[in-house]
């Protein structure tokens, strides 16, 4: 059955490991992206502009898949429609910090990432895409992340 939903099936362990691992990978997600517009964010406080960044980053040791794809394919030219809402990320982010606590494992930044996801999605529609976490960003700085036209 799962072969016909796609070809990259691994099996993580017993009943309820599935679900787990894609709360964690969420959370991962969800933490790297958050990590990207913050330095995306900094780098534009002194005048960098964020494509330029990225084209460093991309081709160095901080690349990650929101700076290779959902940077440029979402933010940068403002389309925010990756087709992953707000409301699903800070729910499998609410999950896997659940989950990282009742096992009482050393994790310091998911209560963080946790909090700042929610309260973009406190600042507008649930149906907000999540790549919109930008926006939160964007309204502290004064600086809207746009791709360099010139």
């Amino acid at each position: 059955m799962l072969k016909t939903m796609g070809t990259n099936i691994v099996h993580v362990g017993p009943l309820g490991s599935g679900h787990s691992i894609k709360v964690l990978n969420n959370l991962l997600s969800a933490t790297h992206f958050l990590a990207t517009v913050e330095i995306l964010s900094a780098g534009m406080a002194l005048d960098i502009k964020p494509d330029k960044m990225l084209e460093v980053i991309n081709t160095s040791t901080g690349r990650n898949l929101s700076s290779e794809y959902k940077m440029p394919s979402f933010v940068l030219n403002r389309k925010f429609d990756s087709k992953f809402s707000m409301d699903l990320m800070c729910k499998d982010v609410s999950i896997a910090v659940e989950l990282v606590h009742e096992l009482r494992s050393p994790a310091f930044l998911p209560g963080i990432v946790s909090q700042i996801w929610n309260l973009a999605n406190a600042k507008g529609a649930r149906a907000y895409d999540h790549t919109e976490l930008v926006k939160l960003y964007e309204d502290w700085t004064g600086q809207q992340m746009v791709k360099d036209d010139t």
